[in-house]
C-alpha cells in the first residue's frame, strides 16, 4: 500500500513474534517523528504506534496535569487515536489497533489512510500542543537558571570582598555599578 503511494518506509523484524514496518514523517515543527505498523505473525492483531512524541516528561506536577488534558482533549476529538504517558518507554505515545476482524486484504489500504490520518493529527494538531506546554516548562527553567547564575556571581563578589577585608586579597575586586568584572 505504500509502495503504491511512493511513501518511504522501512520494513524490519522486530522479534520472533513481530514485524515492523516503519514509516518517518515531519511534523509541523520540523522534528521527524516514527510511525510504526507491528504486525504480529500469528494474528491480526496489528497496531499502529508513533512512539516518543514527547521523548520525556519533567517530575512537575503542573505540567503533567497540563498533558493528561491535552490526551483528554485529542482522545475526544481524535476517536481513533490514543494518545498516553508511557512510563516504561519513558514518552508520550499515539496509538491505533486495527479491528480484529479486518481482513488482511485490507490492510494495506487502511494502513495507509491510517498514516495520513496520524500525520495531520499527531504531526500538525498534538505535537505542537506538546511543544507549546513544553515551552512553558522551558522558559520557567531558563528563568531558574538566569536566577541561580546571579545569585552565583553575587556569592563570587561577596567572596572576594570578604577576602579584601580580611587583608588577603591584594586589591578591590574590579566592580562597575556592583558587577565583578
Amino acid at each position: 500500500g505504500f509502495d503504491e503511494a511512493c511513501i518511504y518506509y522501512t520494513a524490519e523484524h522486530f522479534d520472533e513474534q513481530n514485524d515492523i514496518l516503519r514509516v518517518p514523517f515531519p511534523s509541523k515543527f520540523g522534528s521527524v517523528l516514527l510511525f510504526d505498523i507491528i504486525v504480529p505473525e500469528a494474528t491480526t492483531d496489528v497496531t499502529v504506534s508513533v512512539m516518543n512524541i514527547v521523548s520525556s516528561l519533567p517530575d512537575d506536577k503542573e505540567i503533567i496535569e497540563q498533558f493528561h488534558k491535552a490526551f483528554d482533549e485529542l482522545n475526544g476529538r481524535c476517536g481513533c487515536v490514543k494518545f498516553f504517558y508511557n512510563s516504561i518507554v519513558g514518552g508520550v505515545q499515539a496509538q491505533y489497533e486495527f479491528p480484529a476482524c479486518t481482513p488482511k486484504s485490507l490492510l494495506p489500504e487502511m494502513a495507509r489512510e491510517v498514516y495520513m490520518r496520524f500525520r495531520r493529527v499527531v504531526g500538525e494538531d498534538a505535537y505542537p500542543m506538546f511543544m507549546k506546554i513544553m515551552s512553558t516548562y522551558w522558559a520557567a527553567e531558563k528563568e531558574a537558571e538566569a536566577e541561580a547564575r546571579v545569585t552565583m556571581r553575587d556569592i563570587d563578589f561577596l567572596v572576594a570582598l570578604s577576602e579584601h577585608l580580611k587583608g588577603h586579597a591584594p586589591t578591590m575586586p574590579d566592580t562597575i555599578d556592583g558587577e565583578v568584572l
